[in-house]
């Protein structure tokens, strides 16, 4: 995926400078378009609903651990060279887990930190995180990680860079790992898992993930998924952890298990969201406005999600971005009641770029 990326970034520049009639501005967007903000009145009292640890990216190495409702906060940082790649949590203790890069040293290492900083390296591998191994179009770790309440981490290893057609995109595909950082032990699973989210279950043991899966197997939900019309699309499936099993749940995306682990999240490549309950195996679409992804599902209907600021909250677009893409409106962490259809503010000034997570706090 980032090989392809590469080339046709190259290509793009090569064309630019030999073609001496076209200005070097016209290939570099000074700032998207679309909109930076969203309306509508705040639902606050939502906002007590919402108990528990926020785990957030704050850049340049950094990351923050906010409790609610509280809204105490403490910071932790990265020691360079070493970049945050995917980092995800905490659990039901405060366990944070971090993949880290050393680009320079091409080497990368998973890491649990606890809530007073206290550091334990799981794994230290060769092979850079961020770009991979191009020329083999090969990745070494997945962009994501998923915490269970436990403490337990799941991640993908051994990646292969693939094409995807209907719906069209390049995703990555290999083993998944799930690693207890108690015990320092690890189980590898082959169930060729897509770089496309992952969600624990409230029991510890079963694991979301998405696979390919073939499309006339699947539930096709009407104005859901519509681009996947492939023989094998992208799916939710269920993995035991325990005993290796796996089952086939939904076509879609990007998990959200609820921690009543009754409902579970999924989306498409085209903004859409359902919640899909398990007992009735019935799909609700679940929309706000300016929902970028879900974040957490709070018992059966408070969402937490990324998404545009409130209109008059609005903090600014991203710093330090890519000239071919430029800057992007920051984001809000924002709750919102599908029952209630309203929404309320968490926090404001997410970078779009970086991770976010939430553990609810447990009764």
């Amino acid at each position: 995926m980032k090989g392809q990326q590469i080339v046709l970034i190259v290509l793009g520049l090569a064309l630019g400078a030999a073609c001496l009639c076209v200005p070097l501005s016209f290939m570099i967007p000074l700032e998207r378009s679309g909109p930076i903000d969203v309306g509508g009145t705040e639902d606050k009292s939502l906002l007590p609903g919402i108990k528990g640890l926020v785990v957030r990216e704050t850049g340049r190495g950094g990351f923050e651990v906010l409790s609610l409702p509280t809204r105490s906060a403490v910071s932790f940082s990265v020691a360079r060279p070493w970049t945050i790649h995917a980092l995800a949590g905490p659990s039901a203790t405060g366990l944070t887990l971090l993949v880290e890069n050393d680009m320079m040293a091409k080497r990368h290492r998973l890491v649990a930190v606890d809530t007073t900083g206290r550091r334990e390296e799981l794994f230290s591998r060769p092979g850079d995180a961020l770009w991979g191994d191009n020329l083999r179009n090969r990745e070494y770790v997945s962009d994501y990680l998923a915490v269970s309440r436990s403490g337990l981490v799941a991640l993908g290893v051994d990646l292969t860079e693939r094409q995807l057609y209907d719906p069209q995109m390049f995703v990555s595909e290999g083993d998944l790992e799930v690693w207890d950082p108690k015990k320092r032990s690890s189980r590898r699973y082959p169930v060729r898992a897509l770089d496309l989210g992952a969600s624990w279950f409230p029991d510890n043991r079963q694991l979301a993930y998405v696979a390919l899966a073939p499309r006339s197997s699947l539930k096709i939900v009407p104005g859901f998924a519509n681009s996947f019309r492939a023989e094998e699309v992208p799916a939710v499936h269920v993995l035991d952890t325990v005993t290796g099993a796996t089952r086939i749940l939904h076509i879609g995306m990007r998990p959200v298990v609820s921690s009543s682990g009754k409902h579970v999240l999924v989306a498409d490549n085209s903004g859409h969201t359902l919640r899909f309950d398990f007992a009735t195996l019935a799909s609700t679409p679940v929309r706000f406005e300016g929902m970028y992804s879900p974040v957490a599902l709070v018992g059966d209907d408070l969402v937490v999600y990324r998404g545009l600021p409130t209109r008059g909250t609005a903090t600014g677009r991203t710093e330090n971005n890519s000239p071919l893409v430029g800057p992007k409106p920051l984001l809000a962490l924002k709750v919102g009641s599908i029952a209630k259809k309203t929404f309320a503010t968490i926090a404001t000034g997410i970078d779009p770029r970086w991770s976010v997570d939430f553990q609810p706090k447990t009764p």
